[in-house]
């Protein structure tokens, strides 16, 4: 059985992360929270997350939106990302890499 769209595009992003100077992340698998976003990362110093969705209908969690929240309210970056808005999102990423916080107002939310 071949993967779904939303497992595609999780392996398009940990390849496209890879790319990036500055950052550290990781793919979370298997956690006892619901909630916690699929990708967490230092960017140049900034934290980010990244919950990954196949498409724009996928449900969003509850749990999510308020792990999200909490996560934009302690400073960090959290954004919810689908494959149409993935170029933009890296782009923003992109930036964050070379020239450190001060970009991270620009990461589109």
């Amino acid at each position: 059985m071949g993967k779904g769209p939303e497992a595609l595009f999780k392996e398009k992003v940990r390849k496209d992360l890879g790319k990036l100077p500055n950052c550290w992340f990781v793919k979370v698998n298997h956690v006892n929270q619901v909630g916690i976003p699929d990708f967490l990362m230092c960017i140049a110093g900034a934290f980010v997350a990244l919950e990954l969705k196949g498409s724009e209908t996928s449900k969003i969690s509850p749990m999510q939106i308020y792990t999200i929240d909490q996560i934009i309210k302690s400073k960090g970056i959290a954004l919810i990302t689908f494959p149409n808005n993935w170029k933009e999102i890296y782009e923003g990423l992109a930036k964050l890499s070379l020239y450190g916080e001060e970009l991270a107002k620009e990461i589109p939310n």
